[in-house]
């Protein structure tokens, strides 16, 4: 009896926290459930868009040691860039999580109702809401039925630019759909027609590019689609909001890489364009880490550019010098100490050693970035 007591005392149970941006989102969710279905570890994180990255962290943090009991936490949050944190808060906390995007009021439910009856473990309920919530969504009857599905790439001119977003939209939706999507390319001066034309025949999941058709139908310009934030509209617009097929660095750099080893193919001449690439961006994994911020596209494509480069000059021993004009300030100092330190594993790989003027050219990147989130 007394041995049965004891066991029941010992059976922990899986935590979730809800997160969602907005003042009362994630609490309301939360809410609902508690009412619902009973009390629960779980605890809502409402995210007001005024709240720094910084502080984000700080609150999840909280919140994932407040309900853990020691059998991990479920996270449900209502956008992918936030289940970007699970390896940093992983490390910040020490307590197992794992992460769903796209958080919906049934979906909490649905946790919470698993975690108080089943007795699950953080994977089985991890898989278990996962595959229903799949399942929910492919029961969605599509928009046009017996339609194809198409992506619209709209260029202005030039068949080199149009090739070009084509192979990234393929690369995406190869990632994002295991069912055929057709990408039609068409020109920005007779869009309004070509458009008409194409609606005849399939379902515009998105259109990409240089004019905005205003169809019905999400658009994502090329400076989007550059930054990172139009690839994550692409997939939700092909998987219908549902969960990203990929999470992580490797799934979530298809622009960086492809514009990258574009580019350092036609320049590097000892180097190898995709070695260095993969190089680059798993130490950019840790920069960021180390920093507590999330780079956008365009920052990142800069940084892998210029590094690569200092690597190749190397080689070629003809480095570049840091002007002594632009002042060396103490947070400049303290990130070329980051930049510094988290490069050696890589310069070791490769058996090359950057200089460190070369370093405080790429530190004051990391710096100018580091600025803006503060600002």
């Amino acid at each position: 009896l007394i041995h049965s007591i004891k066991t029941l005392k010992e059976n922990k149970r899986v935590g979730i926290v809800v997160a969602a941006h907005g003042n009362s989102m994630a609490s309301s969710m939360v809410e609902v459930a508690t009412e619902l279905l009973g009390s629960t570890p779980i605890a809502a994180v409402d995210m007001p868009l005024s709240v720094s990255p910084a502080e984000i962290m700080e609150r999840l943090a909280g919140k994932i040691q407040q309900v853990d009991e020691g059998e991990g936490v479920l996270m449900l949050v209502d956008m992918g860039s936030l289940a970007m944190l699970e390896s940093k808060l992983e490390e910040k906390t020490g307590i197992k999580i794992k992460t769903i995007s796209n958080v919906t009021t049934s979906m909490v439910l649905d946790a919470v109702r698993k975690v108080n009856y089943l007795n699950l473990h953080l994977h089985a309920i991890y898989d278990s809401v996962t595959k229903d919530f799949i399942e929910l969504w492919d029961r969605q009857p599509a928009a046009s039925p017996g339609k194809k599905r198409a992506l619209v790439s709209i260029c202005t001119t030039g068949s080199g630019t149009a090739k070009k977003l084509e192979d990234i939209l393929r690369t995406i939706v190869n990632k994002a759909s295991d069912v055929p999507i057709h990408i039609l390319t068409v020109s920005s001066i007779k869009l309004a027609n070509s458009i008409k034309e194409i609606e005849k025949d399939y379902e515009i999941l998105a259109t990409v590019g240089t004019k905005d058709p205003k169809i019905n139908a999400p658009h994502v310009s090329l400076e989007a689609l550059i930054g990172g934030e139009g690839e994550k509209m692409i997939q939700q617009a092909i998987t219908k909001g549902s969960i990203p097929m990929s999470n992580g660095l490797s799934g979530t750099n298809i622009i960086v890489r492809e514009l990258c080893e574009d580019s350092l193919k036609k320049y590097l001449v000892f180097l190898n364009p995709h070695h260095i690439i993969e190089i680059l961006l798993e130490w950019l994994q840790t920069i960021q880490d180390e920093l507590g911020i999330i780079f956008n596209n365009t920052v990142m494509i800069k940084v892998i550019m210029h590094t690569a480069f200092a690597f190749e000059r190397v080689i070629k021993q003809n480095p570049i010098a840091f002007s002594e004009e632009d002042e060396i300030t103490d947070q400049l100092k303290e990130i070329f100490e980051v930049t510094e330190r988290t490069l050696i594993p890589y310069e070791q790989k490769l058996g090359l050693n950057i200089s460190d003027d070369e370093k405080l050219f790429i530190a004051a990147i990391f710096a100018d970035e580091v600025h803006g989130h503060m600002c």
